[in-house]
């Protein structure tokens, strides 16, 4: 779990390239998976701006399973 959050982190982090970045946010039925991503994203220094919180439906559910976490994220222009 560390190990994916960390690959999750660093791909948006990358991304950022000095830009604030804008993240939406995503769980299932684990929300403190959620939290950890926040504090996660928060301890990489990147300006970032949280979008949304959503939980994941049953159709994204079915495929991932109950404890999915993850975030979707862009660059600010």
């Amino acid at each position: 779990k560390k190990i994916a959050l960390a690959i999750l982190i660093a791909f948006g982090a990358t991304g950022a390239q000095g830009q604030t970045v804008r993240v939406g946010i995503l769980a299932g039925e684990a929300p403190e998976l959620g939290n950890e991503l926040t504090e996660a994203i928060d301890a990489t220094g990147v300006a970032w701006e949280l979008v949304t919180t959503n939980t994941v439906g049953a159709v994204i559910g079915i495929y991932t399973g109950p404890r999915a976490v993850g975030a979707a994220f862009y660059s600010v222009s």
